[in-house]
């Protein structure tokens, strides 16, 4: 494994570690037979996701929301033929923390502390 991809993996160990919180639904453990990217890190925030992300942005942490539901976009809708709400919920819930090679110790320290504290 490359040496970015093994920093990724061990943050992503982190995370699943520490936020294991009431508030939030974390990622499923990786079978071992999966060759995982460990390219994002998701947690699920139910009704509160968008208080996380502000409280997180004005603590200088950057999150994003990486899930567009491509039915309910002007040019796919007219080829929906239903709701999926698999896809509607990772919009509303779903927000993918920091994960990156150069995500130092401390920058975790804070990212989970700062979630932790948020959650209480």
């Amino acid at each position: 494994m490359a040496k970015n991809q093994k920093k990724r993996k061990n943050i992503w160990n982190i995370y699943q570690k520490e936020l294991d919180l009431p508030k939030l639904e974390i990622e499923e453990e990786i079978p071992s037979n999966i060759q995982h990217s460990y390219f994002t890190y998701l947690i699920k925030v139910k009704n509160a996701r968008n208080e996380l992300a502000t409280y997180l942005k004005n603590n200088d942490v950057y999150t994003t929301l990486r899930f567009q539901p491509l039915h309910k976009l002007n040019l796919y809708s007219k080829y929906a033929k239903k709701a999926l709400p698999n896809s509607e919920f990772l919009n509303e819930t779903g927000l993918n923390l920091p994960l990156h090679p150069k995500l130092t110790d401390n920058d975790m320290d804070k990212i989970i502390s700062l979630i932790k504290k948020w959650t209480i």
